[in-house]
């Protein structure tokens, strides 16, 4: 009986020595699929956030996208307002035709100066992307003629700005209702 036991006691911790080795062998093997697992759960955590940032800017770039689509018509607005360089003799042309439209006639018409403009209470500019002309115009007309340019240049879409306007009968008689009329303007630019 006590070679039975013997041999059972060598028989269990055979099997508890094999054990040992067979946990001992895959411990070596698990461990570093386990790291490899943590590895990889804190690299998907990382991209995960990731992706939440770059869905969040494709959010905000579709918010922009409505919003510019909203205001897309007074950005052309503003393009109107403030002709480029070249559409400059346009807007001259359109503040002629106003005035003879409106019944004066033109007399004179010069630039005074041209000045890079860096006023902040006229409009904001970023790194002065505008720049205004000053014109004096000399007209003969009657008030009724005057008032009625004055309001053509207010709807205008372009930015005119009226920077004085002298006005004074012409001849001795106080019947005469003809006036010599010096207006001088300020009008803007697209750099």
């Amino acid at each position: 009986m006590e070679v039975e036991k013997g041999k059972y006691n060598y028989l269990i911790l055979s099997i508890i020595g094999s054990l040992s080795l067979i946990i001992a062998t895959m411990a070596l093997f698990i461990k570093p699929l386990f790291l490899e697992n943590v590895r990889l759960a804190e690299e998907v955590k990382v991209k995960l956030e990731e992706v939440r940032f770059e869905e969040q800017k494709l959010a905000d770039l579709k918010v922009l996208e409505g919003e510019y689509s909203k205001i897309k018509d007074k950005v052309k607005e503003v393009d109107i307002a403030l002709p480029q360089k070249e559409q400059l003799k346009e807007l001259l042309s359109q503040i002629s035709n106003i005035s003879s439209s409106s019944g004066l006639y033109l007399k004179n018409f010069q630039p005074t100066s041209t000045a890079r403009t860096t006023e902040t209470n006229q409009l904001t500019s970023s790194e002065e992307s505008y720049q205004t002309i000053n014109l004096q115009c000399q007209f003969y007309g009657t008030f009724t003629s005057l008032k009625k340019a004055l309001e053509a240049m207010e709807k205008n879409r372009r930015i005119i700005d009226i920077t004085s306007l002298k006005a004074r009968r012409v001849g001795t008689q106080e019947a005469s209702n003809i006036l010599d009329i010096t207006l001088n303007l300020k009008v803007y630019w697209q750099k």
